[in-house]
């Protein structure tokens, strides 16, 4: 059989692993380059913990710094492996950190011609686009908040958020839908969760961003009518967080590198298009915790992208966190992309 397979793949230039049973049962050309004792039971691994989520078609991971494309040929699993890019500001791609720079221009220039204004048309009194153009600054100030946030975990890791302390992943995604529904007005995202507490070790904070993160891309790329749910689900050892829409969908090409560099679709024209860097930062912070991250997406169909965590051992559960602090500013600053103007108004944001 090894023989058909060197047929297939033995002038792709892609380094290729065709999985079955828990074994590698043929490596590509290219794939001979890799360092097979450390890469190769990654991969396997990787491909259990997709599994968990029942991917249907194709799934994207990182496995140990090389993103990875899993395809499904049954019996057999396709692995397409890109080593990693020569990397400049820590391990950020180039094209990603001009991409959040020039986001942040933007949001300043907005602000400077909003700050000008301002005091002008406080001059009339009554003047009825002054609480408009409050509401515009605070917007940009929660964008602008974000994008240095963003900028600041590229350049010099994820900021310290304390200590990993047990806490209840399904609660924190009820209480995330819950502050995110009441700013948009409406009830566009869904929260599907156990009764029961689904603890794990993590920061509160960042656990936070990873989910809004999520939430944000869905936003973006999903039409006003379409469904977004939250979903949060746990197996024996592992919980299980996921967010799914019938939005638009990720490209194949796109879906490959999709939290490494740049990957907003060249075609949005709504304004809502971000830099990439976001669920390249949820990556990160899934992986601080011990999880890992697998996104599905059919073009024209939606996207499904799940988290997978450790359950917290029951001896720590004894000591689980107090409820962390408000969730609205958070939601104020990641949603700032997506959320209307009025979430910004003084009854929100004060």
């Amino acid at each position: 059989m090894e023989q058909d397979f060197s047929r297939w793949f033995r002038f792709s230039r892609d380094a290729v692993l065709v999985l079955r049973d828990g074994a590698v049962l043929y490596r590509s050309p290219a794939a001979e380059k890799l360092p097979a004792e450390t890469l190769f039971p990654a991969v396997l691994d990787a491909l259990s913990r997709a599994e968990e989520t029942g991917f249907a078609e194709s799934a994207a991971v990182t496995v140990l710094d090389y993103d990875a494309v899993f395809s499904r040929a049954e019996p057999y699993v396709l692995c397409t492996l890109q080593p990693p890019a020569e990397q400049a500001g820590g391990d950020a791609a180039p094209g990603m950190l001009a991409a959040a720079f020039a986001d942040a221009r933007n949001a300043l220039s907005i602000l400077s011609l909003l700050t000008a204004s301002i005091p002008l048309e406080l001059e009339a009194a009554h003047s009825p686009n002054t609480d408009r153009y409050a509401a515009l600054l605070r917007k940009c100030y929660y964008s602008l908040r974000r994008k240095v946030g963003n900028l600041d975990g590229l350049l010099n890791g994820l900021p310290e958020t304390g200590p990993a302390s047990v806490l209840d992943l399904a609660a924190l995604c009820r209480e995330l839908v819950g502050v995110t529904n009441m700013l948009l007005g409406t009830e566009a995202v869904r929260a599907e969760t156990p009764e029961t507490a689904v603890w794990i070790r993590g920061s509160a904070e960042a656990l936070r961003q990873l989910v809004l993160n999520l939430l944000s891309n869905s936003l973006k790329y999903t039409p006003e009518g379409g469904e977004i749910l939250l979903r949060c689900t746990q197996t024996d050892s592992r919980a299980i967080l996921s967010v799914l829409d019938n939005g638009r969908g990720i490209p194949e090409e796109t879906l490959s590198r999709l939290f490494r560099s740049y990957t907003s679709p060249p075609d949005l024209s709504d304004g809502k298009a971000g830099s990439g860097v976001g669920l390249y930062l949820a990556n990160r912070i899934a992986r601080r915790f011990g999880g890992a991250i697998v996104a599905e997406s059919r073009p024209g169909r939606g996207t499904r992208v799940t988290v997978s965590f450790p359950l917290a051992e029951e001896s720590g559960r004894l000591k689980a966190a107090v409820p962390a602090a408000d969730p609205l500013p958070d939601v104020l600053t990641e949603l700032a992309d997506c959320l209307p103007l009025s979430a910004y108004t003084q009854k929100f944001s004060d």
